[in-house]
């Protein structure tokens, strides 16, 4: 493998000792260069494996490296400590949770569990929707644990997010945890940290245990995840760092760029290695990369190339709106499809999810496959959910989260006056709902049949030994037992819950791979593995389709082609009116969006937006068009709008400026056209009579029929 790698890559992974940095350029074969690097000191025998932890920041890219040391060390790199940060410090926390007071079968909850409790700890406090919205709420807490700042540290001096009636909430939402035995996804981090300031005889423990650290994607870690690495490699220093501050997009939820601008200053010996020989783009589109990043100030500099050659130009086009934007880009899409490429290896990426409507329609309309990453996943379903709530209240019998969301579903009879006995009781006992209702439950129900089977809900709990069985045998009892499978086969034909069946049976699938996967085959294994989960990790690239995504969710992704939708100023660069605009950050989300193209680049703007909250908003050019070379681009279908065209256009010259500034399409006879009201057909005549240009088209569905070309709406095929 040693053969493999460039001069840079080497010195990386033949630097195994002490602390270490390597600023790792877009496509610059990373990934390669860190398991080269950990073969290295399990070769040399500097550490056992499992005395060597990898953090990345997906488990798919986790699952990545850990088979790549397999391939090289064998069956002793599996007990490489490889994981997210969250997973690890799951696994950290499920061994030692009791120290903290929490139940070792805790459940983790997802962001719409959270939202649910603080929501019920807003009306708890009298706190009213409209001034504390729950999204607020939780964004302010997240915030807070992130700097380790929980309610007993909430205070005008700790915090300038500092409020008395959300410092009520955030008390009672961690009491409220603590008494389902849950974490939330912050805390799986914040409360490890929290246990080796409390528990030092346990941070020993894993210094000890843990040799040497490699943390990749540093330029994404926050304070939280910055000290626990620097706690854990408090004995042997052995860290390294790899990532590259222009790709730092996740400041908004709580990344510091400074962790990795800063590293080398925390460890003054500490050598920097750039790699910065791409193996994934052509010249052009790096050529584009470097010039946009360029303009930045925070970053350490380097300058990507390749030696694969220029490539096709970076193709720029304009168009007067958002729904031309979508026919220009799909036609391209469609005319790359029909040459040969395959959906798979096109992605069509946009600044924020509200963008993706009009490319939607507009593949549906060419009948081209296409998926959305970050729309509804798999996990969020709502049958999805049912199921793993009657898991969790299983393994937790403290989770009143889950216990609320299946109490009546399906339904059983027990309507929200008999929940409410049920929960005051609980309060007033300081114990669960489920405890609650099986001390109540003689006096809640009586003996008729209808009572029986309230009564039932308890057994369905009572009768699995869920300590004996894998994952896959627990699951099939509670799908049956629960009631879950009779009730979506019996409305399996409303339309609303005709594929929830298919999913369950899908979602059955999934455990059965996971028991089959590993080692680790327990119900509260896979529990934490799907709580886990990122988008990435379920998105499947074995499905032919074209993807569409945001820029923030692609990180880490490639694709053949590449299309960048809405290149347009408070677009992206994005505006948010609460906050000043971050442009350098939104300069690296640009950037990761052009360096995540290997062959083809299109980059796409337009004037006007349709119908975005009531508003047909104008919007110029993207600044960082301006900063593209224009040697390395392909301008032939752009056109730059500026400011004085904008005013013309909110006067109502429409027609003026659209056909001054975007010229009309030339047909010859023979062409092969596309309408989005009649379909596919073949041009018979032009006639070129400026606006009054005309052309005829035989439609194959419509028959022939002549056309103002203005207005005609025709692409070319």
């Amino acid at each position: 493998m040693n053969e493999e790698l460039n001069e840079r890559q080497k010195e990386a992974a033949e630097t195994t000792d002490g602390p270490l940095l390597i600023i790792a350029g877009a496509g610059s074969g990373k990934t390669r260069t860190l398991v080269e690097r950990i073969v290295n000191i399990i070769r040399k025998k500097k550490a056992s494996p499992h005395e060597i932890m990898a953090v990345t920041f997906t488990n798919k890219a986790a699952g990545e490296l850990r088979e790549r040391i397999i391939c090289a060390v064998g069956e002793d790199g599996r007990s490489v400590i490889a994981g997210t940060f969250h997973s690890i410090c799951a696994r950290i926390l499920r061994k030692h949770s009791e120290l903290l007071g929490y139940n070792g079968n805790f459940v983790i909850y997802d962001s719409d569990d959270s939202e649910k409790l603080i929501k019920a700890m807003a009306k708890k406090n009298g706190l009213s929707s409209t001034a504390y919205p729950v999204k607020k709420i939780s964004s302010i807490i997240s915030k807070l644990k992130n700097k380790l700042i929980y309610p007993e540290d909430y205070n005008i001096e700790s915090s300038e997010l500092f409020d008395d009636m959300i410092r009520d909430v955030y008390s009672d939402y961690q009491k409220e945890l603590k008494n389902c035995s849950a974490f939330d996804f912050d805390d799986l981090i914040c409360m490890t940290v929290r246990l080796f300031r409390k528990e030092q005889d346990v941070l020993f423990e894993y210094q000890n245990l843990i040799k040497y650290i490699c943390v990749d994607e540093y330029q994404d870690t926050n304070y939280v995840q910055d000290l626990l690495v620097f706690m854990l490699s408090g004995i042997y220093g052995n860290v390294c760092v790899v990532g590259d501050e222009d790709q730092s997009i996740y400041s908004w939820r709580g990344a510091d760029i400074g962790n990795i601008l800063f590293f080398k200053d925390k460890f003054k010996s500490c050598p920097v290695i750039q790699l910065e020989r791409n193996y994934r783009s052509t010249g052009n589109i790096l050529r584009t990369a470097n010039a946009v990043i360029a303009k930045n100030t925070q970053r350490l500099g380097k300058n990507l190339f390749t030696e694969s050659g220029e490539g096709e130009k970076v193709v720029l086009i304009s168009s007067y709106s958002d729904n031309e934007e979508g026919e220009k880009v799909t036609d391209r899409i469609y005319r790359s499809v029909k040459s040969g490429t395959k959906p798979k290896n096109i992605c069509v990426l946009y600044r924020t999810n509200s963008q993706s409507r009009i490319i939607e329609e507009n593949l549906r309309k060419r009948d081209l496959p296409y998926t959305v990453v970050g729309g509804l996943k798999f996990y969020e379903r709502k049958e999805i959910k049912d199921i793993i709530a009657y898991l969790r209240l299983l393994i937790n019998p403290d989770d009143n989260i889950s216990f609320e969301r299946i109490i009546n579903f399906p339904p059983r009879g027990i309507g929200k006056v008999t929940l409410e006995k049920i929960k005051n009781h609980a309060f007033r006992n300081n114990i669960s709902y489920f405890e609650s209702l099986r001390m109540m439950k003689d006096e809640l129900f009586g003996s008729k049949k209808k009572d029986t089977e309230k009564k039932e809900f308890i057994s369905i709990f009572e009768s699995i030994e869920k300590d004996r069985a894998d994952a896959r045998e627990i699951t099939e009892k509670i799908f049956v037992s629960s009631g879950l499978k009779d009730h979506y086969i019996r409305n399996s034909d409303a339309t609303e819950d005709s594929s929830r069946i298919d999913n369950l049976y899908e979602f059955l699938n999934g455990v059965t791979e996971f028991v089959r996967s590993g080692e680790n085959t327990t119900l509260l294994d896979f529990l934490t593995s799907v709580s886990l989960l990122s988008d990435i990790d379920q998105y499947g690239e074995d499905d032919d389709r074209i993807v569409l995504m945001t820029v923030h969710s692609a990180k880490g992704l490639e694709f053949d082609e590449v299309c960048i939708t809405g290149l347009n100023e408070g677009i992206f660069p994005f505006t948010n009116p609460l906050e000043p605009m971050k442009t350098e950050e939104e300069r690296r989300l640009f950037y990761v969006a052009v360096t995540r193209a290997r062959k083809k680049l299109l980059i796409s703007t337009y004037i006007k937006r349709s119908r975005y909250f009531g508003d047909h908003g104008m919007y110029l050019p993207s600044r960082f068009l301006e900063d593209i070379p224009e040697d390395c681009t392909d301008r032939s279908g752009y056109t730059k709008f500026d400011e004085g065209q904008l005013r013309y256009e909110r006067t109502g010259g429409f027609d003026i400026l659209r056909h001054k500034s975007i010229p009309e399409p030339v047909f010859e006879r023979k062409d092969i056209v596309m309408s989005k009201q009649f379909g596919e057909g073949i041009v018979l005549d032009y006639e070129a009579k400026g606006t009054k240009s005309t052309v005829t088209v035989d439609f194959d569905d419509f028959g022939i029929k002549k056309l103002l070309v203005r207005y005609a709406g025709l692409t070319k095929l």
